[in-house]
């Protein structure tokens, strides 16, 4: 298994749609990652030792059959997966001493509970044709692949939700009522049929990463501009024909821009001038004008 960097001193790995089976504990020493892509391979779990991977800021793993990661902690993104793996890590024990020796001996490796973090993640359940959500309180809701056409309107009334998934529907517009989400941090949208994103979503002022790949979008939705404390945008597999270098240098922060496998010919080279860019993900950018 060996791993190649798109670019020379870049802090972005590709490997992907290459049929791997697992990834090497290796990959861990790569402290300086920041973007890591293994989608469309045949991995069946990650090594634990990728959790203390602490600059790492966008893993993407579509396209795999991961066995070892719940579906719910995929889905929640890199933070999550993170946080996950060092939950499964088991850490050293002090030395134990007896009289006559000193010795080191393990505990036996506990499972991990059920919820790996303190943000439990709530899904909604049918009940007489239609979606009925578990918990008004959630800071994590999943509504992934349930065929909706427009978000339950009880999800509006969740003030503190943190992190909400609604890939894989057949979503064509976000209502403004998205605005009064504001604690969200993370929101996933991916394999809908969005155009856009409302003017409302401004009001999010938390968001951190917002996922909108596979969606019919032609730009970059001008709204993100107005939310400075994104630190990723995900909008790859979509129509998008231009960058707006003026609106991603308002990102002070934004540090993972993806926009592979889009409609442009061309990146303005004005875009190295985004410092926050520049040491991550400007590069890779760039290589996407030849898709």
């Amino acid at each position: 298994y060996k791993l190649i960097r798109t670019e020379q001193h870049s802090n972005f790995w590709r490997h992907n749609s290459n049929k791997q089976h697992s990834v090497p504990e290796a990959i861990a020493e790569l402290t300086d990652l920041e973007r890591l892509d293994l989608t469309n391979n045949d991995l069946m779990g990650l090594p634990v030792a990728m959790g203390g991977m602490t600059q790492l800021k966008a893993l993407s793993l579509d396209g795999n059959a991961l066995r070892s990661i719940r579906r719910s902690i995929v889905q929640q993104g890199t933070v999550a997966v993170l946080k996950y793996l060092r939950s499964r890590a088991i850490p050293a024990e002090p030395e134990e001493h007896t009289h006559h020796t000193t010795k080191h001996t393990p505990k036996k490796h506990q499972p991990p509970p059920t919820h790996t973090h303190s943000r439990e993640t709530h899904v909604c359940s049918e009940g007489e044709g239609e979606l009925v959500l578990n918990s008004a309180s959630a800071q994590v809701l999943d509504l992934a692949k349930r065929n909706l056409s427009t978000l339950p309107p009880q999800v509006f009334d969740m003030s503190g939700l943190a992190e909400l998934m609604v890939g894989h529907n057949r979503l064509t517009s976000l209502p403004p009522a998205i605005g009064q989400l504001c604690s969200l941090t993370v929101l996933d949208v991916r394999n809908n049929q969005l155009q856009g994103l409302p003017l409302e979503l401004e009001c999010c002022s938390k968001l951190r990463e917002v996922v909108l790949s596979f969606n019919r979008l032609t730009a970059v939705p001008p709204v993100l501009y107005s939310i400075p404390s994104l630190e990723a945008i995900i909008a790859n597999d979509n129509q998008i024909g231009s960058i707006d270098v003026k609106g991603l240098a308002g990102l002070s922060v934004l540090a993972t821009l993806d926009l592979q496998n889009n409609s442009i010919t061309q990146v303005p080279p004005e875009l190295g001038t985004v410092s926050s860019l520049r040491h991550a993900t400007s590069k890779y950018i760039a290589s996407t004008a030849d898709h």
